[in-house]
């Protein structure tokens, strides 16, 4: 009697699904817990600063002198419903302001990167590709262009119009389009000598449209994955701008203005209670006196002096901080 095996078929495999390497970027990323909470809070906190203040009744500008300096929700005695995060030295509300001031940052931000994107890639890809002449003088215009400093160019144009929202686009926009055009000039140059653009050539299509339907596709992406993280940096040069005094200008919101006086607050306490504490000294030495004058005060010791100076000042730097 033979046995009779009976093997289960296996299922039909169905043709493997091609990914394009942007997704499979995409989903590497996804799968990374560090990733998913990053986009979580980013998520919120655009869809905050969108919605609530357009949903909330409390101003950003109007100035409550009464209710100055009020602490966080349960960080203090004088907490109010109202002002979760606080209020400010003229009592306006902190959360509204911090929530208008990243708008503008953003705005700020990914503007400037679109136009620095479009701008840069234009004219790199242009010039790699097209070579010769144009090629020389765009990159000439580059070299002249990254050799004028950001600060220098944003007080130029900033200290001789009022700066606005727009001339500070403009501004950043100036000052980083050519390192993308220096990118992508790189890129074209290599993709230039390719065989399928040689075969596209062989078949009759012109520079225009194999630099926008092949050679674009293949340069561009790697320098957009490269172009969203320059927001960030977009978004640091506008807070360096707003710190020199050139940035958006009072009363609309900023979100780095809260912190414009922190370092002068803190060394004008030090420097009052320094003051205070050689004054107090002074008199100890009258009254301890013997009466036939005021003996001579020693000199004070310079070294213990800046070091009770560097203690003041982080202490005092920690509390204003804190507060």
């Amino acid at each position: 009697m033979t046995a009779t095996t009976i093997v289960a078929a296996e299922p039909e495999q169905g043709p493997a699904r091609i990914r394009s390497v942007n997704r499979r970027i995409l989903l590497g990323a996804w799968r990374m817990p560090s990733f998913r909470v990053g986009f979580i809070i980013l998520v919120a906190l655009l869809l905050a600063s969108a919605i609530y203040p357009e949903l909330s009744s409390v101003s950003a500008t109007k100035m409550i002198v009464k209710d100055k300096f009020l602490p966080p929700l349960y960080l203090g005695d004088k907490w109010a419903w109202e002002h979760p995060l606080g209020t400010d030295q003229l009592g306006r509300d902190m959360l509204m302001r911090s929530l208008i001031g990243l708008r503008y940052s953003l705005l700020v931000g990914i503007i400037t990167v679109v136009l620095i994107f479009i701008i840069g890639c234009g004219l790199g890809l242009f010039a790699g590709f097209k070579g010769k002449w144009w090629d020389t003088v765009i990159m000439r215009i580059t070299d002249a262009q990254l050799s004028i400093p950001m600060i220098i160019l944003a007080i130029t144009i900033l200290g001789v119009s009022r700066p606005t929202v727009a001339t500070i686009i403009i501004v950043l926009a100036l000052s980083g389009w050519p390192l993308y055009a220096r990118v992508a000039r790189s890129a074209a140059v290599a993709e230039r000598g390719k065989e399928y653009v040689r075969g596209l050539r062989v078949l009759g299509a012109g520079d225009w449209r194999i630099l926008l339907l092949f050679a674009a596709p293949n340069i561009l992406p790697p320098i957009a994955f490269v172009a969203v993280l320059d927001v960030a940096r977009m978004m640091i040069f506008e807070a360096i701008l707003g710190f020199l005094g050139l940035g958006i200008q009072p009363p609309t919101a900023e979100l780095w203005q809260h912190h414009r006086r922190f370092p002068q607050i803190s060394a004008q306490r030090v420097v009052d209670r320094y003051h205070t504490r050689h004054i107090s000294r002074r008199r100890a030495d009258v009254d301890q006196s013997d009466g036939i004058g005021a003996r001579e005060s020693p000199q004070p010791d310079l070294r213990g002096s800046l070091t009770w100076i560097s203690r003041s000042f982080s202490k005092s730097a920690i509390s204003l901080w804190a507060r």
